[in-house]
């Protein structure tokens, strides 16, 4: 039985139901590495979830979900808070990690979505050139800083 109600992301459900078998394949791999670092992490729940937080497509679609409310200004309320904010920063550079690992045909099969998604989050941010979020939005110290995290959003949220 399929599930026709529709979703707030049908731009990754889109790449996810027409995703190459080899494709599929390989993203598989890396969430099962993915869900091995996370348990690894958190060992009390070894055997008690079979996939990652962090999948390719919970990214994917997390980063859809977060540029589509920029997009539309912030509904309902008009607010967002800046650690959920800086999280979904650190997931989009988890997907840059994902796409650097995958063998590079799974990686092109990724890339259009995630340029489409990133478009709209450079069309609805501007330069930070005073680094106003600087103190909240800071690189984790395992990755470089992103050239994301030095824009702030053209309509900023109440904070």
């Amino acid at each position: 039985m399929s599930d026709a109600r529709p979703t707030d992301t049908p731009l990754t459900d889109a790449l996810a139901a027409s995703m190459p078998d080899e494709t599929r394949s390989a993203v598989a791999a890396w969430d099962a590495a993915r869900l091995e670092a996370e348990l690894e992490r958190t060992p009390a729940l070894r055997g008690k979830v079979s996939a990652p937080v962090h999948s390719v497509r919970n990214l994917l679609g997390a980063w859809e979900r977060f540029v589509r409310l920029m997009a539309a200004g912030w509904p309902p309320e008009g607010w967002y808070s800046l650690s959920a904010y800086r999280e979904l920063l650190d997931e989009r550079d988890l997907l840059d990690t994902a796409l650097s690992e995958l063998p590079s045909a799974a990686a092109a099969a990724l890339t259009p979505l995630l340029e489409q998604l990133d478009a709209v989050y450079f069309a609805h941010t501007e330069p930070d050139p005073e680094e106003t979020l600087r103190p909240w939005l800071g690189a984790p110290a395992s990755t470089a800083p992103t050239d994301r995290r030095s824009r702030r959003p053209r309509h900023a949220p109440s904070w």
